[in-house]
């Protein structure tokens, strides 16, 4: 029975191989995955199935999607597309922006949905998830577990695609990168192979993994270490919005907290043109702690006439919904062009955002297409982060204490040539004197050391050598091996 019913199952996928029209042969492959496995085309109905992309701005196109059913699938499919030299890309959760994923024309997904587990293991403080799960798919099984961990700020973005370039978030003050947190992955390497990597199992692949991971295969599952709830899982949000005449004010606060923002305050800004009231910056400010503690850092903001406040104290699951005045859910909305540039601070240079805010708040009016352009600000202690040894992990940049994303609805000349310009503004103000871009956040034609670091770059180009010599996994921010 089973024999037939994997025999039934073959003969599905090949079906829909009879109808399906594509520059490569999957048959072959197709009958070789596992029941559960599932194959689409764009000409077909159930496209829709496959995870879409968070940005249509200069994405990656697919003549096919896999949905592999186990990590013995993930093999075969990485093995078949090497030998026939078809171009793949794995994919958790979609949210992958760089324009360098637009090199990949008429590929193969290797969709990743159905590795959706995730297992919370309380008593020895450990999160196992699969390669599709979200931030948000976490929050609510680690809180009733009496934990907590760093995450990013969107609950829809794939956590380990998020954790891999070094993983940003609120709770960095606290606990540190999401890469600090990350003690072992389960990985299909560009041979094929499945291997555990972490500390003990090729720890130099470790070592490149936490900084630039997506350059050396794909990830089924990974393991990363919970921490107890800080306050009892009690944190304080506070909500702002500000008219844009006051901008300079805003960014002098902002501004006060360069060099000493306390580990437990997260503070993020969006420079915005609100439908309502016009030019605007919305900031958010999560401590993570009781509330009254939290207010006392945030006096002169609460001295300053806003257009609307909320503060509220919420439960560490239930924060990432909440924050900025509870408008997540619209940020997580795919299918939209995510024009992005960014640039890793070391603090807030207050003429510099201010006149940003006066040339986007132009630009709005003279360029209508770029009307909901925005600025996004990150400020997060990098305190914790830096208690980890520079050299134990790839990533180069972890005293960076701001980051910035120039985000854009549109790609033309004009939206170009403004980032153009005012990147190198804030590199040149930020205080590092030199620029340097957070992988994840990166636009894609930024240098390699820009992304990487000079001092990690040849470390990493050798791993790359090793690990992928045909370069397989080179459509997000290459490192190149020719």
């Amino acid at each position: 029975m089973l024999s037939f019913l994997r025999f039934s199952h073959a003969l599905g996928l090949l079906a829909q191989l009879a109808v399906a029209s594509g520059p490569y042969n999957l048959s072959p492959l197709v009958g070789q995955l596992s029941p559960g496995a599932e194959v689409f085309y764009p000409s077909a109905a159930n496209w829709s199935e496959v995870t879409p992309r968070w940005s249509t701005n200069d994405a990656p196109t697919f003549f096919a999607a896999i949905k592999p059913n186990t990590t013995g699938d993930v093999q075969k499919i990485v093995r078949y597309a090497s030998k026939k030299k078809i171009p793949f890309l794995g994919v958790g959760g979609g949210h992958g922006f760089t324009t360098t994923l637009g090199e990949l024309k008429n590929g193969l997904e290797i969709d990743l949905s159905l590795f959706n587990t995730v297992s919370v293991d309380g008593p020895n403080n450990r999160l196992t998830i699969g390669g599709s799960v979200t931030f948000g798919d976490i929050l609510d099984p680690v809180y009733a577990a009496g934990k907590e961990i760093q995450t990013g700020s969107c609950p829809c973005v794939g956590m380990v695609g998020g954790s891999l370039g070094a993983g940003v978030g609120k709770y960095q003050g606290v606990h540190g990168l999401i890469i600090d947190a990350l003690e072992s992955v389960e990985l299909v390497t560009a041979a094929g192979d499945l291997i555990t990597v972490s500390k003990e199992q090729e720890p130099e692949l470790f070592w490149g993994m936490r900084g630039a991971g997506f350059q050396f295969g794909i990830i089924t599952h990974a393991t990363y270490q919970l921490h107890d709830l800080t306050n009892n899982g009690s944190v304080m949000n506070a909500d702002f919005q500000f008219a844009g005449n006051i901008n300079e004010t805003v960014f002098e606060i902002l501004a006060s907290f360069n060099g000493k923002l306390p580990t437990k305050l997260a503070l993020f800004g969006v420079l915005a043109n609100d439908a309502t009231h016009g030019p605007s910056i919305l900031l958010n400010a999560v401590y993570i702690g009781p509330q009254e503690e939290g207010l006392s850092y945030l006096k002169p903001l609460l001295d300053l006439p806003y257009l609307q406040r909320n503060i509220t104290q919420l439960t560490w699951n239930t924060l990432f919904a909440a924050h900025m005045f509870g408008a997540i859910a619209a940020t997580c909305e795919k299918g939209n062009p995510q024009n992005n540039w960014s640039q890793g601070l070391a603090k807030i240079d207050v003429p510099t955002h201010v006149a940003y805010f006066n040339a986007l708040a132009d630009l709005w009016t003279q360029h209508p297409a770029a009307a909901n352009a925005i600025l996004s600000i990150e400020i997060f202690s990098p305190q914790t982060a830096l208690t980890v040894p520079d050299w134990e992990t790839a990533y180069p940049w972890r005293d960076t204490a701001v980051q910035i994303i120039l985000n854009f609805p549109v790609n033309d000349d004009t939206v170009t040539d403004f980032a153009k310009q005012w990147v190198p503004e804030f590199t040149e103000t930020g205080g590092f004197n030199e620029s340097r871009v957070y992988v994840s956040y990166a636009h894609g034609d930024e240098s390699l050391v820009e992304k990487y670091g000079k001092r990690k770059l040849p470390r990493l180009l050798d791993l790359k050598k090793k690990w992928d010599p045909k370069g397989l996994f080179s459509f997000n921010n290459a490192l190149l091996v020719h």
